[in-house]
């Protein structure tokens, strides 16, 4: 049986031992931001557990704690670890079961593998595309008054969990290696010309064009021009997960239903070697030739 992640509570044992350090060291907040030249804000968030400790941030802190043991300083890094996985059990009520199951992973994963066939995949995604999509899907406008305001804030609280996600792409150190394959179709959607919002779509794709500059996250495009191919199968995320979390993870999503699955390897390859066939054969964002992409750079 593979253990499965439990963020919040590392996170508020993590928190709570660092505190302890840093007092048992003789040292004030401000202490530790002036040796470290970081803002004092910064060593705030950490010690609250509003901002999860890269390791690189964890192995700056611990010599001033005066921590050095092989042994605390390992235990403390796989605090650190299971920390960082987001916590999102507060989404019970607005996401499917097997979606909290794939997001209590994707934090950990050290390499994500995404296939998307329809919409700009959900950690690339801007506050404003998110919003749209979704207010699409729901069908937002058509709804009776009395409706739309409990619609619209369900909404608000799944762009929040998309931007959480994007924070994993973000992270100075210990970067999740992100892959990224796109159908072409998804770039000529122009979202937000429903709503008379063009610039809705110029700015996702100006935001795509900045996050495939990351060192991590690797953005591709399967060109129409490539006819039939196994993604038509639909959306599809690998993550592959470090101990001692188990083997890699399948997320499948369509109309069918979520599905998630650690325990059928043999399914889990197949995906990968699609995911394979499908990078093969995409080009770069700038390889496409899209006026959408041009008027954005």
């Amino acid at each position: 049986m593979t253990e499965r992640p439990r963020s919040a509570a590392e996170r508020r044992r993590l928190t709570r031992r660092l505190r302890h350090l840093r007092t048992d060291a003789g040292l004030t907040q401000a202490d530790v931001a002036n040796q470290l030249d970081w803002s004092q804000s910064k060593v705030n968030r950490i010690e609250l557990g509003e901002s999860a400790i890269t390791r690189t941030d964890l192995l700056a802190l611990l010599p001033l704690y005066h921590v050095d043991d092989p042994e605390t300083v390992a235990e403390l890094l796989e605090m650190a670890k299971k920390a960082r996985q987001q916590n999102f059990g507060e989404y019970r009520s607005i996401f499917a079961k097997e979606f909290l199951h794939f997001l209590e992973f994707e934090g950990l994963a050290n390499h994500i593998k995404h296939y998307e066939s329809n919409v700009v995949p959900g950690p690339l995604q801007t506050k404003e595309y998110a919003r749209a999509t979704l207010r699409a899907v729901r069908m937002v406008d058509l709804l009776p008054a009395r409706d739309r305001r409990e619609v619209e804030a369900v909404i608000e609280r799944k762009v929040r969990v998309r931007m959480e996600r994007k924070q994993l792409l973000l992270q100075e150190s210990d970067a999740v290696k992100a892959e990224f394959i796109l159908n072409e179709g998804i770039l000529r959607r122009a979202v937000g010309a429903e709503s008379g919002q063009p610039e809705i779509m110029t700015g996702q794709l100006r935001h795509l064009a900045e996050l495939a500059e990351m060192p991590n996250v690797d953005i591709r495009v399967l060109p129409s021009s490539t006819g039939a191919h196994p993604g038509l199968r639909g959306s599809f995320v690998v993550l592959e997960l470090p101990e001692p979390y188990g083997d890699s993870l399948l997320y499948i999503e369509n109309t069918a239903g979520d599905l998630s699955t650690r325990d059928q390897p043999d399914k889990v390859d197949e995906f990968v070697k699609i995911f394979d066939y499908l990078r093969a054969r995409a080009v770069t964002l700038a390889d496409l030739d899209l006026p959408l992409i041009r008027s954005a750079d």
